[in-house]
């Protein structure tokens, strides 16, 4: 087994999975199933591999991964989302986030100078995929309507769980924004910040010409960052 800081890295064995990190492809052996990986997916998943057993925060992971660039909670948080579907059912498992610091792998990888086994399958090849495959939602049955005795004695019931509903609604929302940042949408572009008129000018002026997947702002600088998490100063 290869030294995990060696450059001549050619794979990692995750349990079933096989990361090549020639082509950036990702192999289940049980089925020869595969995904492709972006860039920084695969940059950031060998980086957590490096540092495993230990937690890399969201600063040295920005540091580390985005090394010479910008890249925000946004750019963070989309790509772990990201990677984690690509590693089939998995991905929260491999992947595991430690609240308030970053995120940690949670298996022990193996790290390989050799070329990856093809698994024997009695397909033609690999079956490609790119996105995990989404849970079935069944139906749920219309409930029968009650008589008007049983309404009129569940009101007090009824008004019990209208109020702990509200209070997990609002708690509900408050985790959620601790971990996530909310953005509005200009066409298909996600801005992360509320601009200023000059701001909202320049940001219209730009998306005449070039695309970006989001727009963020730090301290008096606005960067436009594309699909690939690139992000590149924009401010006049």
């Amino acid at each position: 087994m290869a030294n995990p800081l060696d450059d001549n890295i050619t794979y990692i064995s995750l349990q079933n999975l096989k990361v090549s990190l020639t082509d950036m492809s990702v192999t289940n052996s049980n089925d020869g199933a595969q995904t492709q990986l972006r860039i920084k997916e695969a940059e950031l998943l060998k980086y957590l591999c490096q540092r495993y057993p230990n937690v890399a925060l969201r600063t040295d992971i920005a540091e580390n991964v985005w090394a010479n660039t910008y890249a925000s909670e946004f750019t963070i948080n989309q790509t772990v989302n990201s990677l984690r579907s690509k590693l089939f059912n998995q991905g929260k498992a491999l992947i595991i986030t430690v609240p308030k610091r970053g995120y940690k792998l949670g298996v022990q990888p193996e790290f390989h100078t050799s070329l990856p086994p093809f698994p024997e399958t009695n397909d033609a090849g690999p079956k490609i995929t790119t996105t995990a495959k989404p849970e079935t939602v069944v139906p749920t049955p219309s409930p029968k309507k009650k008589k008007q005795s049983d309404i009129r004695l569940s009101k007090p019931m009824f008004g019990l769980i209208t109020i702990l509903a509200s209070l997990l609604v609002v708690f509900g929302v408050s985790f959620t924004q601790q971990e996530d940042i909310e953005a509005v949408r200009i066409n298909n572009t996600f801005i992360l910040f509320t601009p200023n008129e000059n701001e909202l000018k320049l940001i219209n002026e730009t998306l005449q010409s070039t695309h970006y997947d989001y727009i963020d702002k730090v301290s008096a600088t606005i960067y436009g960052c594309g699909e690939d998490k690139q992000c590149i100063n924009i401010t006049p």
